[in-house]
């Protein structure tokens, strides 16, 4: 099943950061791998679920993947900064 229009848009309100998150979630990380892949605390992992959770309209990591999976992936193929996505200008 594809995610309507009104998830699509909820998804670009999503940062960079958060997405990279999404995806390491989605594929099976814990937040303490996360945490230790991307150099920040598992305090700061929660922040980004919790703000990724309030965008999406979604109370839990499940529901998360599932309402969106797809879109992410899509996503982060073409966001600026993420591996698979277009170089960073900087």
């Amino acid at each position: 099943m594809e995610p309507d229009g009104d998830t699509h848009d909820k998804i670009t309100r999503l940062t960079a950061r958060e997405l990279r998150v999404f995806r390491m979630i989605a594929q099976g990380d814990t937040a303490t791998n996360v945490a230790q892949k991307l150099r920040i605390s598992e305090w700061t992992v929660g922040t980004h679920l919790r703000r990724i959770f309030a965008k999406l309209s979604v109370d839990n990591q499940v529901a998360m993947v599932h309402r969106c999976a797809m879109l992410i992936d899509s996503a982060l193929r073409t966001a600026p900064g993420t591996p698979g996505g277009p170089a960073s200008e900087n």
